[in-house]
Order: C-alpha cells, then structure tokens, then sequence
C-alpha cells in the first residue's frame, strides 16, 4: 500500500447561509447580492501550505503511515501519530499568511439570480462558493436556503396568487367589471357577475407564478369582500331602508327581489 508523501487534496465543506425575498421578488424574479464569510485557498502558496520552493518530509516516526504500532503483552494496538497528528508528513517550511493551512477565511459578495416562481423553503445550490479545499482539493457548495416574506395583500397558495377585492353591496348585486392591480403593478380586467356572494372566487388563468417544474402558471384568484360602512349618511340610511322595504326579510332566493334575476 502506497504511504502518503505529503497533504492529500480533501474537497472543501459546503457552507449554508439563509435569504430573504418578498412574495413580489418570488413571483418576478430578481437579482440578489449575498455577502458571507467561508475559506479561500491561499494567495501566498496557492493552497499547497508551504513557502515557495520547499515540499512536505514523510514522518520519520510512522514513516508515513500516520499511525504508531504498540505492543502491550499479547496485544498490539495503534494509535495516530503525535509527531505528525496521523498525516503521515511533516510541513517543515509551512507559508507564513496561512500556517500551513492551505487556506485563509476571507469575506465573499456576489450576485445571485432567484427565478421566478420560487417558493418558501427552496434550497438553491452554488457550486464551488463554499470552502475551498485542503492543499488544492476541490471547494465545496454554498447552499441557500430561500425565505419568503409574507405580504399584506396577496399571498400564494400552491401556484395560485390569491387577493381579495373589496366590493360594495351593490356592485356585488348588479355586477359589472373591475380593474385591479396585479402583484407585480400590472392592470387585470376581471368580471363580477350579479348577484355575487361574499368569498366568491373569481379567477384569472394564467396570472399566478411561474411554474418551475412544469410548464405553464398558476392562477390569480381573486375573493370578493363587501363593504359595509359603519357611519352611513342620513340618505344611505334612508335608501336602506327603502330597500329593506322593497326587499323584505325572507331570504330565500327562489322568492322576492331575487325574482328578477332568474
């Protein structure tokens, strides 16, 4: 078996940091910088741990092996070895900046693209911006763990946008049609038919996010609410009540104003 003459290239540790978005950037799209801390090799010795010129001495005490035999009676047993803590070489002239460690922890900034349609929870992978490797091995990832914030009109539901529209008790009986804004600032046109209950679903094909897996996009859904004022005017008060005549108390659909709809 071959003994080992000088540092084995080991592959760096994948480092994990965290980002927040907001619904807005996850159903656009965007750029985001990221700034952290992980190991880049060496400048000095360009991650070969020593000065320019010298090279790793196998260990005169395991002879390169890494381990010390021992014998204790009938039995023998083997332990790492103290001269060279199990590596099995001994870095005599190690580089000044990193002592021998091949690498030096420096602060990192960069841009990442988040695509659209990303959702809460994804983990996004950077090859080769996590730690770089011990003595030239390859680096490790950087994993970015993606948070979405919520927000205070819309939220998403699998795919689907869904917001909610606050609409008056007469818009919702006579219906007619409606522009709203859409997340992303752009102007939807959606029609309210008559006679639309509260919590009615109206939706929009198409206008949700982005699928990443599949092809194709959510929907925008769109809840009805009503407005009911708190302090109406003396003339609302008396219209209501003329209505309230009108219309009575039954509110059976098959009878009364509902008549007129059918």
């Amino acid at each position: 078996q071959s003994r080992p003459t000088g540092p084995t290239p080991q592959r760096g540790h994948d480092r994990q940091i965290s980002l927040s978005i907001t619904l807005k950037e996850s159903y656009e799209g965007c750029n985001k910088e990221v700034g952290y801390y992980h190991l880049f090799s060496c400048d000095t010795c360009t991650g070969s741990g020593m000065k320019k010129g010298s090279i790793a001495n196998t260990c005169e005490q395991c002879h390169g092996s890494g381990q010390q035999q021992f014998q204790q009676g009938f039995f023998m047993y083997s332990r790492s070895c103290d001269l060279c803590q199990g590596e099995g070489y001994i870095i005599s002239n190690p580089c000044v900046t990193c002592a021998g460690q091949s690498r030096k922890q420096k602060f990192d900034k960069f841009n990442v693209k988040i695509r659209k349609g990303i959702a809460s929870g994804t983990t996004l992978r950077i090859p080769d911006k996590g730690d770089a490797g011990l003595f030239g091995g390859p680096a490790g990832s950087l994993l970015i763990s993606i948070s979405v914030k919520q927000d205070n009109k819309f939220q998403r539901v699998e795919d689907d946008l869904i917001t909610h529209v606050t609409l008056t008790y007469p818009q919702l009986v006579l219906g007619g049609q409606l522009e709203i804004e859409n997340i992303d600032g752009k102007k939807e046109i959606i029609k309210v038919s008559k006679g639309t209950p509260v919590g009615n679903k109206i939706v929009v094909p198409g206008k949700g996010f982005e699928r990443i897996r599949t092809r194709g996009s959510g929907n925008l859904v769109v809840i009805t609410d009503c407005h009911i004022p708190k302090k109406p005017s003396k003339e609302a008060k008396d219209a209501l009540k003329k209505y309230a005549e009108i219309i009575g108390n039954d509110t059976d659909e098959k009878k009364g104003f509902f008549k007129m709809f059918f």
